[in-house]
């Protein structure tokens, strides 16, 4: 039985996505964002995303082995960035995807691999109970796990900080780019006046390599909730 294609991708406008990284009022909406809601942002500034979605709008979709095609490109899309659904990175407001957890199998022999592999919500935890131990220990155990666990909360200390490194990317991003000394100076970084724009420029230089590591692949640890 051929399965359904997913419905077709339709093209958007490309232009004119992104904040103007001058005017911070235009990050407003991210103020108080969710974790999965940063990793998104970052991932929608992701070079590699955005030519992914490009090439898959692209494919035709007239046949059945075009409507099959479709829906391997798009699964091969989703598990590269770890994202359940396809969401348009050029979209304002962005609509969020959900993101795959990591996954933990479960067995019901030992060995033996169980079916099937399940994937993980936000707050959700399997704990693995070792039943020759006494259960009233293995509860006691596991509240006390749990009760750590349950502390574990995604910080929310660190959103200035991302917002910091997304303005950089879009400020990178702009034509014509803006010098490292104006983007730090638009963002509200203050350097010593008698020190000259060098400090400006490490800073910006600094803050634009964490973005990128952000963007490439560190957004997981976002959408996990583990930073």
């Amino acid at each position: 039985m051929v399965k359904s294609a997913k419905k077709a991708i339709k093209p958007v406008n490309q232009s004119n996505w992104r904040p103007d990284w001058k005017d911070a009022s235009q990050y407003a909406y991210l103020k108080g964002a969710s974790p999965r809601q940063l990793a998104w942002e970052f991932l929608r500034r992701n070079p590699q995303y955005h030519l992914k979605f490009q090439e898959l709008q692209k494919l035709p979709i007239s046949s059945i082995a075009d409507r099959m095609n479709l829906n391997r490109e798009r699964d091969k899309l989703e598990n590269e960035f770890g994202i359940k659904g396809i969401c348009s990175p050029f979209v304002k407001p962005p609509p969020i995807p959900i993101f795959k957890e990591p996954y933990v199998p479960i067995w019901d022999k030992p060995g033996e691999l169980a079916s099937p592999i399940i994937y993980l919500n936000e707050n959700e935890v399997i704990i693995s109970f070792d039943l020759n131990k006494p259960i009233e220990h293995l509860i006691s155990v596991a509240k006390v796990a749990l009760k750590q666990r349950q502390k574990r909360k995604p910080k929310t200390t660190r959103t200035h900080e991302f917002l910091t490194y997304l303005r950089v990317l879009d400020a990178k991003a702009s034509t014509p780019q803006p010098s490292n000394y104006d983007i730090a100076i638009a963002i509200g970084y203050n350097p010593n006046k008698d020190s000259g724009d060098r400090p400006a420029e490490k800073f910006i230089d600094n803050a634009y390599r964490k973005a990128r590591e952000w963007c490439d692949d560190k957004y997981r640890l976002l959408s996990y909730c583990l930073t």
